[in-house]
Formats: structure tokens, sequence, C-alpha cells
């Protein structure tokens, strides 16, 4: 097997395994999936192991404040932080990644490509074109902070639509 194909079967086993659907992953939209993976990459580290004293099993300071830290920032809850070997943590990290970038390419929410034609015959021939694109509902980049897309005259974003069960806002 292949490096891509360990990350590929490490995903899989992340699903099944522990039931981290896609689903789940589409709610951890702050960013959490490349956090976990960025731990497993520092967790990788022999050097990083050995200063800290997790190489020896020593409970040492260093080992002390790496626990206190990693508690602190990773983004899960403390149980599903387990690294172990330098390749088994960067299989983890590959995996996690791939994981925050399948979750970024399902929320993308592609934006209508809207004619003067649909203008026309939405409105008719006889308004301006700039003041029926005034009034309509249309997706523009998010300038709220969360989400990807947002309705560019009621506001709504495109995770917020998503979390009451609609695709787009009432309006589209």
């Amino acid at each position: 097997m292949t490096a891509l194909d360990d990350i590929d079967a490490e995903r899989q086993r992340q699903i099944d395994d522990e039931g981290w659907s896609t689903e789940h992953d589409d709610h951890h939209t702050s960013h959490q999936l490349a956090l976990a993976a960025g731990w497993y990459c520092m967790a990788s580290s022999s050097h990083y192991k050995d200063t800290c004293g997790l190489n020896s099993g020593q409970n040492t300071m260093h080992s002390q404040m790496w626990g206190a830290h990693a508690a602190y920032a990773w983004p899960f809850d403390s149980q599903w932080f387990k690294p172990t070997t330098e390749r088994r943590d960067l299989v983890k990290a590959g995996a996690l990644i791939l994981a925050a970038i399948e979750r970024i390419d399902r929320a993308t929410v592609p934006v209508p490509k809207i004619t003067q034609q649909d203008l026309i015959a939405l409105f008719g021939p006889k308004m301006p074109i700039e003041v029926v694109a005034a009034r309509m509902h249309r997706w523009v980049p998010s300038q709220v902070g969360h989400g990807n897309m947002q309705c560019s005259k009621c506001l709504i974003t495109d995770l917020e639509a998503r979390a009451i069960g609609k695709d787009t806002c009432d309006a589209l």
C-alpha cells in the first residue's frame, strides 16, 4: 500500500469505525479538522516527543506541559487525541486534512448564473437591469465570518440555510 492508500483507508476507518460521517464533519466549521491534523503533525515529531519526555514514558515537566497544552488546544474531547508512531500520526493528519478539504468542497454553493433573458422573463422588458439585480436574492461571498456564501438581500449564509434544512434562502 502507498501512503495515499493508507490515508484513504484511515479516512474510511474514521467513518466506519468511529462514526465520523460527512454529515458530522459538516458541523465542524471553525477549522477543527485542520487543527486536529496540525496536532497530529506536531505529535509525529520525534524531536518534539523526545523534548517532552513522551518517548521515554517519563512524567517530566515538559510532558506535563505538552499534555496540558494539548488538552487546552486540541479541538475535540481529549479522549480522541491518540498519538502513536511518527508515520501513524502523519496518516491520521492526512486523513483529517482530507476530511477538512471534503467539508469545504461540500460547503461551496455554486452561484447561479442569471442571464438578461432570465431577468426579463421574471420582471418584464421595461425594468432596467440594475433595478432588477438590486431586488434579487443571489449568493455572494460571505461578509459575516461564517459560511462561504450569503444571500445579497436577506443575508442568510449557506451554512445557516443548511442548518434549517434548506439549500437556499426562502426567496431563491
